[in-house]
């Protein structure tokens, strides 16, 4: 199922024909800052895969809340390979910057990383703020898997902790051009994990870590993403962009 309207979230898996009742924040949205009204169309996901098609037939007293007739359901694919991002974390409202961008590029997991010249650590208070935010931005890329929030590692717990399967990608000013990235995407391959440093770089002890890393598949692979050096939110994203395009390209060679 195409998803061509409008995408909001459902509490609860729905069938063809059953009449749903949203209320909150989302009849807000739906009501008030789209202004869809009887007869529109709009889409329903739990975030999971799963996604229904729906009609609105019914518009509250003071737009508190909507009721829709579902007339398509349908379960989404999951993403293969998953696609994680493992970041070192970005001042202020540059984490947010960082966190949508990555989502609208297709990320399937976001890893906060601790590294030793972090300024940034990861706070609990964080991961709340980060699903609504992952929520809105699903919802306006049409994307029905929703990332999700991995426990924040080091480095060296990240890379010691690899399973068969994993695949890592580093952003480093000497590494390789994006021509030299041969990604295979293959059942043989389950995780492509990219790594993006602080803008103070990875320390000479982390650097170690990458280099002795006696990895399960292939070395870590260092992706070079400018000429130049990069803020933080800046490489992740040009990170997510050459491994996508890196992925698009083996497949469409294959």
């Amino acid at each position: 199922m195409e998803i061509t309207d409008s995408l909001f979230l459902l509490d609860s898996l729905v069938a063809v024909g059953d009449k749903v009742r949203i209320e909150g924040d989302e009849a807000r949205h739906i009501l008030q800052a789209r202004r869809l009204t009887l007869g529109d169309v709009i889409f329903l996901t739990d975030g999971l895969g799963f996604c229904a098609r729906a009609e609105i037939v019914e518009i509250g007293a003071r737009n508190r809340f909507l009721t829709v007739s579902i007339s398509e359901v349908s379960n989404q694919k999951k993403p293969f390979p998953d696609i994680v991002l493992a970041s070192a974390l970005p001042k202020g409202d540059r984490q947010s910057t960082l966190l949508n961008m990555a989502i609208q590029m297709g990320i399937n997991a976001f890893i906060p990383l601790d590294c030793d010249f972090s300024v940034v650590k990861f706070q609990p208070k964080m991961r709340e703020r980060w699903q609504r935010l992952i929520s809105t931005a699903c919802k306006q890329c049409r994307q029905c898997y929703f990332p999700v929030i991995m426990d924040p590692h080091c480095l060296e717990d990240l890379m010691s902790n690899q399973k068969e399967g994993d695949v890592f990608i580093v952003g480093d000013l000497k590494g390789k051009s994006l021509d030299q990235l041969t990604l295979s995407t293959g059942p043989d391959v389950s995780r492509i994990i990219m790594i993006v440093g602080p803008e103070g770089g990875f320390s000479d002890r982390e650097n170690q870590i990458i280099e002795s890393k006696n990895s399960l598949n292939s070395p870590p692979f260092k992706l070079r993403l400018s000429n130049q050096i990069l803020r933080t939110e800046t490489a992740a994203i040009s990170l997510v962009g050459a491994v996508n395009q890196g992925i698009w390209i083996n497949q469409n060679n294959e």
